[in-house]
């Protein structure tokens, strides 16, 4: 798979990593790749340098997500 498409992948939120479109290849593709350029920094420059182009274009605003699970605890645990 080209770049392009496994960053595709790799940006989809649309499911669980098992889960993407046919369109993005297989999942396991996806998933090596970030991890390899995250151990590598790879992925932290390919970031930055979205973040000076965004910069560059102005007022665009931007969105920050994070996963999250919801956790049962105990009544008192507050």
């Amino acid at each position: 798979m080209d770049h392009r498409q496994v960053i595709k992948a790799i940006l989809w939120t649309g499911a669980p990593w098992r889960d993407p479109p046919e369109r993005y290849g297989p999942w396991k593709t996806a998933h090596e790749r970030l991890r390899l350029w995250t151990k590598g920094e790879t992925w932290a420059r390919i970031l930055d340098e979205v973040m000076v182009k965004v910069d560059s274009v102005g007022d665009v605003a931007r969105v920050i997500s994070v996963a999250s699970r919801v956790v049962p605890v105990h009544q008192h645990a507050t």
